[in-house]
């Protein structure tokens, strides 16, 4: 038997090898410290960097491939933001969290895991899990929570699901990365106490429940350090304490050192090539006794480690087309995480579900056009997308209920081809930049969008020379990644005409507007309409290192075919990157360009309150979107844009109907709360947004979320309101400590909007049975009987928080331990959920003084509940023995 099992060995063996030398490519069973070994310092340096920018360095004098990273918060963009293909967009961060549900996130992220596998690509960088300090945060709707043990427990789902794929998931940013001012430079000062209970526990949780292969370093500094340079984060906690053996690659562009951070534990810089690991410099820093050979050594085995992971996921080392999946499963999938994201916020008389009998209208500036992502890396192009005035109407439509409420002077009278159709007003707009005018073009093949050609020569030269050209149809142009082998080495200048034609639908005045990452000027007809190139005002395009939206106006009619032609140049012709040498202008720049009717306002909003006045009910579509909440700024309030809430409030005035379905990551302020009776929060949903509300709307499922932050009545209210920017000082203070969130509401006793853990549904639950026991050492286990005890199916998420008796040191009144989903019950029907909680998780408070964790003894009692506030039932257990501790 033994002597088979060796040849059987042999044989695969030299099927390997053989296979190497065909792909010429590591076998997936390489050993790394021969690899090592057969490295010279040189190459191994050349491993600590990407070799572009979305790839590591590949050596091929050993066959060591180079693999492939894609943004992947929301979606797998891929490796293009230039040209990019269609990727599927699944709902925000935030969204996932208020599933509530592990099990749901798993099936995200083998979707995800999927989609990166058609994409060639071997490590997703997402999810992102850093707590939710502020409302305000630019990046917030792409983490999960205020909570750590949401969040972690999140973050460990999505990251168990891609994982499970073959393909490297990533933990980001390692740490305190929870705002966008000034996050380059600034120090966030932070207790020891609040770093560990707060802002390291997701983490944590993260590595203990689904151990990442990869973690990106945050931008910013935490107490004086850069992430990316912190021995102290890096190996004391990640590595040694946590026992954690991945690869640290540090995101993009956020390098600040050289021997530093490969010494703290920093193994990859990105993106290639590099800015700081250089041959030169390294071997400078090496010289000055400040870089060991053991260090780079040390760096380049978790790099392999990381490349090793690549090559046993068996996906394409070169990549072919970068598809999406598109079929019933993927959409199947897709609805239900948007669907059991919904949150139902307010019900009052009943107002849900609708029938599609009722006579309704849709009113808002997101009916039409929905948010399906924030703003940043997570924009990529969708293969299809859904709003919820078309899912709406054919809703009713396929019901037999078509119906109309025109009266005569709103809207068209109805005819055979739109009796169905709904009546519909914007009532106000919330664009901070014009709307895209890409989709709204007409090539010369007579198709949607325009085209664009490349040139090396700027538009004055008499002879260009073309080097590119395409047709395309975005509005928002990136070229961080685009190459041309006729540019010279090392290169970014060349030139872009964009030509198409534009068909207005109205008569009137129009603007248009375009900010660039480079220069631009817009005509039209050949007349000079916006000029970006002569006057440029620095802004917050392009992760804000571009300009702002420079706009012109132009008197248009109706039905006229006029001439789009836009002179673009790239990022080495930008004049404010001359101006400011610290401005970092990645790849070859970008441009955006919009174009809309300008409308009255005040018109506006009396057209809708006209439709409303006509409607048995309103559906009212507002929000924000991906210029609102956005990788590169923070939010300046809670606000919502333009004529928003007045919208809101005069259509309340006519008809109290209403039902507000909200688009956002995070809170808005909401003062026309009490003249609406239903409120949704739908979130950023992704492709299925417009469908899966239509299906809460109208019922066919049950809402099913919770709220995984908590909803302050103002935003003087949050504890970060006074100290969550830098006031210009390039330092942020967490001043409050450890009470983020709602366990600062609960603390002070400040009245919410809506807490923690929120969210109604069509049915009712009831709790009891309630029983918790010691089942093994350290571990509570407990159990609550869910019964449906309301008319219709619906799921009930039953949340466990513990509060200590008598403390030695100030804590929260009570904090998340775990949660747990039941099934979809029927009527009468009942499920007995149940969960087990480390005893240490459960009840450790950060001991600064000592530095450990401390678990003290005496009472404790768990809570379970439905809400942060609702707190059903609770049991006693008693911790019998001090426990100091460490590690995960």
């Amino acid at each position: 038997m033994a002597n088979k099992t060796e040849e059987h060995t042999s044989v695969l063996n030299k099927l390997t090898e053989a296979q190497t030398k065909l792909t010429g490519c590591l076998s997936p069973n390489f050993d790394i410290d021969e690899i090592l070994n057969a490295l010279t310092v040189t190459e191994k340096i050349s491993l600590l960097a990407g070799g572009n920018f979305w790839s590591t360095n590949r050596i091929d004098r050993l066959n060591i491939p180079a693999i492939r990273f894609s943004d992947g918060p929301n979606g797998v963009r891929g490796t293009k933001f230039f040209n990019s293909q269609p990727s599927n967009c699944f709902p925000c961060g935030t969204a996932l969290a208020a599933t509530f549900n592990k099990a749901s996130l798993v099936r995200a992220g083998k979707m995800i895991g999927a989609e990166a596998k058609l994409k060639s690509v071997h490590a997703v960088l997402g999810p992102m899990c850093a707590i939710i300090r502020s409302p305000l945060a630019g990046r917030a709707f792409e983490g999960f929570s205020e909570d750590p043990t949401l969040c972690g427990f999140a973050a460990a789902a999505v990251v168990s699901g891609i994982q499970s794929t073959g393909v490297t998931a990533t933990l980001k940013h390692f740490v305190c990365n929870d705002q966008e001012y000034d996050k380059r430079i600034v120090n966030c000062l932070v207790s020891d106490r609040a770093l560990r209970e707060i802002y390291l526990l997701p983490f944590q949780i993260g590595i203990r429940d689904s151990n990442p292969a990869l973690i990106l370093t945050a931008y910013q500094k935490v107490n004086g350090e850069y992430c990316s340079d912190s021995y102290s984060l890096l190996n004391k906690i990640l590595r040694e304490e946590w026992g954690w053996k991945g690869t640290v690659a540090l995101d993009w562009f956020s390098s600040y050192s050289v021997a530093k951070s490969v010494v703290a534990g920093m193994d990859l810089e990105m993106p290639g090539p590099p800015r700081w690991r250089t041959l030169k410099r390294v071997a400078n820093e090496a010289s000055k006794g400040n870089l060991k050979v053991q260090d780079i050594h040390e760096a380049a085995r978790n790099v392999l480690k990381l490349i090793k992971r690549g090559i046993q996921s068996g996906i394409p080392l070169n990549g072919g087309p970068q598809t999406s999946i598109v079929n019933d499963e993927t959409k199947a999938t897709l609805r239900d995480l948007c669907l059991e994201s919904i949150v139902l916020m307010k019900n009052e008389d009943g107002i849900l579900p609708l029938k599609t009998s009722d006579s309704i209208c849709v009113i808002g500036p997101l009916g039409k056009v929905s948010s399906h992502a924030g703003g940043g890396t997570t924009v990529l192009k969708q293969p299809y997308y859904t709003n919820i005035y078309d899912s709406v109407n054919e809703k009713v439509r396929l019901s037999g209920n078509s119906h109309s409420t025109w009266s005569g002077s709103t809207s068209d009278p109805p005819t055979l081809e739109n009796a169905h159709e709904i009546p519909y007003a914007i009532g106000a707009t919330i664009h901070k930049e014009i709307p895209g005018l890409g989709q709204r073009l007409i090539n010369n093949k007579g198709q949607r969008g325009y085209m664009a050609t490349f040139y090396l020569e700027p538009p004055t030269a008499p002879d260009r020379t073309i080097i590119d050209q395409f047709y395309n149809d975005e509005s928002y142009f990136q070229l961080i990644d685009y190459s041309n082998y006729h540019l010279p080495a090392e290169s970014f200048l060349f030139y872009v005409t964009v030509f198409g034609w534009y068909i207005p639908d109205e008569s009137g005045l129009y603007e248009f507007g375009v900010s660039v990452l480079g220069t631009a000027q817009l005509f039209v007809d050949d007349h000079l309409v916006v000029d970006n190139l002569t006057k440029q005002t620095a802004g917050n395009s392009f992760f804000s290192c571009g300009t702002i939206e420079e706009k012109g106006y132009m008197e248009m009619e109706k039905g006229r075919k006029y001439k789009v032609r836009m002179e673009f140049g790239s990022a080495p012709t930008y004049t404010l990157g001359k101006k400011d040498p610290n401005k970092i202008v990645p790849g070859c720049g970008g441009f955006a360009f919009g174009c809309c009717k300008v409308i009255d306002p005040v018109a506006e909003i009396q057209r809708a309150v006209e439709i409303a006045s006509k409607a048995d009910k309103v559906i009212m579509c507002i929000g924000l979107s991906h210029e609102w909440e956005a990788e590169g700024f923070d939010r300046k309030d809670l606000s919502l844009p333009g004529y928003t809430n007045q919208l809101v409030a005069e259509v309340a005035k006519v008809n109290s109907n209403i039902v507000v379905v909200n688009q956002s990551g995070t809170p808005i302020d909401m003062p026309w709360l009490d003249g609406v009776k239903g409120l949704l929060q739908a979130w950023y949903g992704g492709n299925e947004l417009g469908n899966s509300v239509a299906d809460v709307l109208y019922g066919d499922v049950c809402p099913l979320g919770k709220l995984p932050m908590t909803w302050p009545k103002r935003i003087e209210d949050n504890p970060t309101y006074l100290t969550f920017d830098s006031n210009n000082s390039y330092q942020v203070v967490y001043g409050e400590d450890v009470f983020v969130g709602y366990r600062y509401y609960e603390k002070m006793k400040v009245p919410v909007l809506f807490p923690f853990g929120f969210g109604l549904s069509y049915t009712k639950f009831d709790l009891s049975e309630f029983n918790i026991k010691m089942t093994r050492p350290g571990t509570v286990s407990c159990s609550v009987k869910v019964k449906n005890i309301g008319d219709v199916s619906g799921a009930e998420c039953v949340q466990f928080y513990v509060q200590q008796e008598n403390t030695t040191v100030v804590r929260p009144v009570k904090e998340l331990k775990d949660y747990l989903k039941t099934r979809v019950l029927k009527p009468m029907e009942c499920e007995v959920v149940s969960v087990d909680i480390p005893v240490r998780y459960a009840t450790s408070y950060w001991d600064s003084i000592h530095s450990f964790w401390c678990s003290e003894k005496g009472y404790y009692k768990v809570l379970a509940c439905t809400s942060s506030e609702l707190v059903s039932i609770e049991k006693w257990f008693n911790v019998k023995k001090t426990d100091n501790w460490l590690g995960i």
